[in-house]
C-alpha cells in the first residue's frame, strides 16, 4: 500500500482484549517452572522491541502481572486492588499481589524494559531500519536479523548509517554463533558486541533464552 511503512505498524505482546503474555506461558502445557517463564516473557518482550514496528507494552506487565485470561481478567489495577479475582495472582518476579500498591521502579522486568527503550533510542536503526531474517531454524535455537538504516542527511534529519544485527536464543540451552559470524564474515563485516542480556563465559555463544545485539562494520 501507498505512504505505509512496517516500522510504524504497532508490537504488543499482550493487551485488554486477548490477555498477558504472562498468562499464556503460566497456561503452557511445557508447564515451565517460574524462571523459565520469567526469561521468556524477557525474550518475548525483547523480540517486540528489537523487530520493526513500535513496541507496545501493556500497562503491569512491567510488574510481573499474569492475569486470569483475557479482557477483564487481564485488567489488574496498578493502585492496592480491592478485586479478589485479582489478588490471588501469583505475580512474576516478585512477592507482591496485585492488594499492594504496584509501582515498583526496581522490578526486574521493569529495569529490563527500561534497558530495552534505551538501546531502542540509543540506535536508531531499531526504529527505522529495514529489517532482514538472516538465520532461523525449523526448532529451538537461534533467531538472527539485521536493522539496516541507510544515512539521513535532509534539512534537520540527519543520520549516519546503521547496520545492527540481533541475535535471539529461543533454547534452553546455550548455542554457538558461528554459523552468524560466518556469516558476517564472508560478508565482509565485522561484529562488535553492543548488549547482550545475560553474560557467557564463552563470547562465541549465546545463553539460553537470552539475546545479543552486534553493531556490523
Amino acid at each position: 500500500m501507498r505512504n505505509t511503512n512496517a516500522n510504524q505498524l504497532v508490537n504488543f505482546t499482550g493487551n485488554h482484549d486477548m490477555g498477558r503474555f504472562a498468562y499464556t506461558l503460566k497456561q503452557s502445557p511445557h508447564n515451565y517452572s517460574e524462571q523459565a517463564q520469567i526469561q521468556r516473557n524477557l525474550l518475548a518482550h525483547a523480540m517486540m522491541f528489537f523487530s520493526r514496528g513500535v513496541p507496545v507494552i501493556y500497562y503491569g506487565d512491567e510488574q510481573g502481572f499474569v492475569g486470569d485470561g483475557g479482557d477483564q481478567a487481564s485488567r489488574q489495577d496498578m493502585m492496592p486492588s480491592l478485586v479478589a479475582s485479582y489478588n490471588d495472582d501469583d505475580l512474576l518476579a516478585t512477592d507482591k499481589t496485585t492488594a499492594a500498591d504496584n509501582f515498583d521502579t526496581n522490578h526486574l522486568f521493569y529495569q529490563s524494559f527500561a534497558k530495552y527503550s534505551q538501546l531502542y533510542q540509543q540506535y536508531p536503526a531499531l526504529r527505522f531500519g529495514e529489517q532482514a531474517v538472516v538465520y532461523s531454524q525449523d526448532t529451538a535455537g537461534i533467531f538472527a536479523i539485521t536493522r539496516q538504516m541507510k544515512a539521513i542527511n535532509k534539512g534537520k534529519s540527519k543520520s549516519k548509517a546503521q547496520d545492527l544485527l540481533i541475535v535471539f536464543n529461543t533454547a534452553d540451552n546455550a548455542e554457538r554463533l558461528d554459523v552468524i559470524t560466518e556469516q558476517a564474515d564472508a560478508n565482509k563485516k565485522k561484529a562488535k558486541l553492543v548488549y547482550r542480556s545475560v553474560k557467557t563465559k564463552n563470547d562465541g555463544e549465546i545463553a539460553p533464552l537470552s539475546f545479543a545485539i552486534y553493531q556490523l562494520k
